[in-house]
């Protein structure tokens, strides 16, 4: 399961800067590169392998285009770039990117199967992670349905989307054990600071 479960790419105010937070999308970021001490033939390697759109259009955030993908699509795109961003990496360096992402997903990371496994989620938990993640993704859907027929005011699915999202992390939040979010804390490593 990926990290990024937003079926949504909002570029950001860089172009070609990275459009989620994903492992892959992560590792477009210089500040992170910096931070696993990236080799300037890893960067170039990666550019290569995972070339980023260049959809910037507007000149804010809010006149960004905002693609909508179905969400299950979208999962499958990530998983195989991640199984890409792996692959460029030292055991160390792909240690601490996955720490990275669990950090920057917080109470998301229960999405992700591998940190689902190792919080030793029971069957419970994992459905109520799948039902949350569920009826986040039957709104996604309903937009890129509704999208389809009318032209949508970008500010209002925007609004809409972060309505969800927050319900999102509102359902996580209560589905892992006060010991499973100490270990789910220890998981994200040492405190990075991300910008954007």
């Amino acid at each position: 399961m990926t990290l990024v479960l937003v079926a949504f790419l909002i570029q950001t105010a860089v172009p070609g800067a990275p459009v989620g937070d994903s492992p892959a999308d992560l590792l477009h970021r210089p500040a992170v590169q910096a931070e696993l001490a990236l080799s300037q033939q890893q960067v170039q390697r990666w550019s290569e392998i995972d070339r980023l759109p260049k959809l910037r259009r507007g000149g804010t955030f809010e006149e960004d285009p905002l693609i909508l993908v179905d969400p299950d699509e979208q999962e499958k795109k990530d998983l195989a770039r991640e199984q890409k961003a792996w692959s460029i990496l030292s055991p160390g360096q792909a240690l601490r990117l996955r720490e990275l992402t669990i950090q920057r997903a917080g109470i998301k990371a229960l999405l992700r199967q591998d940190v689902q496994g190792e919080l030793e989620l029971s069957e419970d938990q994992r459905l109520s992670v799948l039902r949350a993640k569920s009826a986040y993704n039957i709104t996604v859907r309903e937009i890129i349905k509704k999208g389809a027929s009318v032209r949508l005011d970008q500010k209002k699915v925007r609004d809409l989307l972060a309505k969800k999202d927050q319900e999102l992390v509102d359902a996580l939040t209560v589905i892992p054990t006060p010991a499973q979010n100490t270990k789910l804390e220890s998981m994200a490593g040492r405190k990075f600071k991300f910008s954007g």
